[in-house]
């Protein structure tokens, strides 16, 4: 249930076990992005696409709780799938999912999201007939595309709460 517009809003207790969880399980990322020769870069877009969360979270307050809860549980679902499965992709997107938690307030969200295929390296299967400068170039251009539109779009604003009237 949502608190009131005037007090901050609570962050569920299980979104930082769960960040700890998909991060561990997408492990592997930091081996593909140092040794495999496509994958380079994926890194800067991924430093890239992250920076909207610290800055909502220096500015802002968390979003809506269901909102919250619901991107933690798909973001979960995900990760436990590309465990069981053996599919690094789903763990990936997994931890979008759960990222996308962390930063979830503009209308652009959506976008943002989208734009976090620029540090999977599902972006490397689909491009790979493309020169390696080239994937480079899309890779960081997707990230900058997510996170400009989230950055420069206003951010929703709460609803200030309604005034009591006296009463005489």
């Amino acid at each position: 249930m949502d608190t009131p517009s005037n007090e901050k809003r609570r962050f569920p207790d299980v979104a930082w076990p769960a960040l700890a969880f998909s991060l561990w399980a997408c492990r592997d990322l930091l081996v593909v992005w140092r040794h495999s020769p496509l994958d380079r870069f994926e890194w800067l877009a991924f430093l890239i696409w992250l920076v909207p969360i610290p800055l909502y979270w220096r500015h802002g307050i968390p979003p809506a709780y269901r909102s919250i809860t619901l991107l933690l549980g798909v973001g979960l679902a995900l990760t436990l799938a590309g465990i069981v499965l053996d599919t690094h992709s789903a763990s990936h997107l997994g931890l979008v999912a759960i990222l996308a938690a962390f930063g979830n307030r503009s209308r652009f969200a959506p976008l943002w999201w989208i734009s976090a295929l620029a540090w999977i390296p599902l972006l490397t299967m689909v491009t790979k007939s493309l020169p390696p400068t080239a994937i480079y170039a899309i890779r960081i251009s997707l990230a900058l595309l997510g996170t400009t539109a989230v950055l420069l779009s206003p951010t929703p604003r709460t609803p200030a709460p309604p005034t009591p009237t006296p009463t005489p």
